[in-house]
């Protein structure tokens, strides 16, 4: 068993420099402890255990604690007065995007500023996107419900940046996700408690519907609810379709083909039906044009 340091020891320890205050040169490094509690194999007794923590505690107060990204943007604001604070805080929560402005207008640069990130909210930093053709419907506002201006794009796959206090702990920064053309729904009526969304009696809230914004920026931001996990084997720009035009087909795909090498006639090969064909033969179907 170890033995005990002596008091005298352990006085050594607490017993000022000879040399009497410290200079304004820079500290040494301190010295190591020959006391026999800390001797080379013996481990680390309770006088070293002393010395080495009224180090590390004299470092640290040296040393203040690196403060986070949006910290330093806060400060730095605050140093600048109440103007400077809020342009600050305008900058960090400005999203810069491709929107369309009015009806049937090309895409154009344009930004627009969010307000906190909410509790169940996450914010991903966009690295590939979809375009569907539903896109295109909402830029014509073709069924009524687009509001201007807009940022298209419904087919999304990025890495986490920003998280809310209750998003579950699947989700961090860093994890990789993809969101569809569902940001949302009432999640109380008997559709969506059956997991079927996209029936919502109180309708489900479309990611460009009513002023929403999609996928065509640098940052989103939506609801933790309605993120898929990316695996890994899947690369990003082949997830991103599947989104929208893969998850459109594979449903009633897998729904109605109730054997193997049933047939599969489909009409049209375009951004769909070319997914459908492969979706079909991988279920064990015969796929038709």
């Amino acid at each position: 068993m170890l033995a005990q340091p002596s008091s005298r020891a352990l006085a050594a320890h607490r017993r000022p420099s000879p040399s009497g205050p410290a200079s304004a040169a820079a500290p040494s490094a301190p010295r190591p402890c020959r006391c026999r509690a800390c001797r080379p194999g013996s481990g680390l007794g309770r006088a070293g255990a002393l010395r080495v923590t009224a180090f590390r505690e004299d470092t640290a107060a040296a040393q203040p604690p690196l403060k986070t990204e949006e910290q330093r943007r806060m400060a730095q604001g605050q140093g600048q007065g109440q103007e400077g604070f809020a342009e600050g805080q305008r900058q960090r929560l400005s999203r810069r995007g491709w929107a369309v402005r009015e009806r049937k207008a090309p895409l154009a640069v344009w930004s627009h500023t969010l307000g906190e990130l909410g509790p169940q909210e996450v914010d991903i930093r966009v690295t590939h996107n979809g375009l569907c053709h539903t896109d295109l419907h909402m830029r014509d506002d073709d069924w009524g419900v687009s509001k201007f201006p807009f940022i298209p794009g419904h087919e999304v796959v990025g890495e986490v940046v920003g998280v809310g206090s209750a998003v579950p702990a699947s989700l961090r920064p860093g994890s990789r996700v993809g969101v569809g053309w569902i940001a949302n729904s009432c999640r109380s009526c008997l559709a969506c408690l059956r997991g079927e969304e996209n029936v919502c009696e109180k309708g489900y809230t479309g990611l460009i519907v009513g002023g929403n914004h999609g996928g065509f920026q640098e940052v989103l931001r939506v609801t933790s609810d309605f993120l898929y996990s990316i695996p890994d084997a899947l690369g990003s720009e082949d997830a991103a379709p599947l989104l929208c035009a893969g998850i459109t087909v594979y449903a009633p795909l897998k729904r109605h083909m109730a054997r193997p090498g049933m047939a599969v006639a489909v009409l049209g090969v375009g951004g769909l039906g070319h997914l459908a064909l492969q979706v079909g033969g991988g279920e064990g179907g015969g796929g038709g044009v």
